[in-house]
């Protein structure tokens, strides 16, 4: 386990004030995958996944969820004994297709005619490794551990954003339907690890601290995902996973989450009103809950 994946648990353990000695370790997780990062695809159709083997051997695969067929879209085999050199960043764009990094380059991937195509080069940020992505239809976010970019696809141009000094480490990112940038970092305050969240759009010269206007409707907020209705936003807080909206103030819960055992990733399959998220004491598994409205 490299120094990025610990770095993750220690924060999200100082997050949700879980024991580390509470589970057992997860048999699978020793035996077989570390999944890093997976994304869903708009239509609902398709779970996207970046696994790491121990035979390390980094792979992208895709998954039709209707036929439960599995796709291997790009296989790395990796030189260390972990995958400190890969990017694991990939997302849905709002066609289909899947974007993801491949040795400083973003590639585009068609799950229904299984065909794969270089879309921007020299795509890297600095410093790697590229953690978490996000796009819209024109713009794509890169995020790092510390550091943030943001992409036109059309022209193929990049800018750095100028981030300020934070503390900690970038946990999540997510793309609005109006092209900001969401994202969350923790931070240290008297000894104890918390979570902020901001946003950045082309007319704020630095991110936004709006952690306060997430605080208002959920406890301790620290995961979060832009969803399709402007100001609406899927949100993993100390008592559990909500849907709420920052116009409305409207909350609701979706799932509890276990100080335990919490979540440490989340996607919502607005079409089929299904939330996957991964643990993060059950890494190798991608887990699904029903939401009923």
């Amino acid at each position: 386990m490299n120094h990025v994946v610990r770095i993750f648990l220690a924060v999200i353990i100082c997050l949700l004030g879980a024991n580390p000695k509470a589970n057992a370790q997860n048999p699978f997780l020793t035996q077989v995958d570390y999944i890093w990062q997976f994304d869903v695809s708009p239509d609902g159709k398709y779970l996207a996944y970046k696994q790491w083997n121990k035979d390390k051997v980094s792979k992208i695969v895709v998954k039709n969820l209707s036929s439960q067929k599995e796709f291997v879209v790009d296989s790395t085999e990796m030189s260390g004994n972990a995958p400190t050199e890969a990017s694991y960043g990939l997302t849905f764009l709002p066609n289909g297709q899947l974007l993801f990094e491949k040795q400083g380059n973003l590639l585009a991937y068609s799950p229904s005619t299984q065909t794969c195509s270089e879309m921007v080069r020299q795509a890297t940020i600095s410093p790697a490794p590229l953690l978490h992505m996000s796009a819209t239809w024109q713009t794509v976010y890169l995020a790092g551990m510390h550091t943030l970019a943001c992409m036109d696809l059309g022209k193929g141009s990049k800018k750095q954003i100028e981030t300020g000094k934070q503390d900690g480490n970038i946990i999540s990112l997510s793309a609005t339907p109006g092209g900001n940038a969401i994202y969350s970092t923790t931070y240290t305050e008297a000894g104890k690890t918390q979570a902020r969240i901001w946003q950045w759009n082309a007319s704020l010269a630095k991110p936004a601290d709006v952690t306060a206007r997430f605080e208002k409707l959920v406890a301790a907020p620290y995961l979060i995902e832009a969803a399709s209705q402007e100001g609406t936003f899927i949100v993993a807080g100390r008592e559990g996973v909500f849907r709420v909206n920052t116009e409305t103030e409207e909350t609701t819960r979706l799932m509890d989450n276990l100080s335990e055992n919490p979540v440490s990733k989340i996607h919502f399959d607005e079409q089929s009103h299904v939330l996957y998220y991964l643990l993060l004491r059950d890494s190798g598994q991608i887990h699904q809950c029903e939401v009923h409205n």
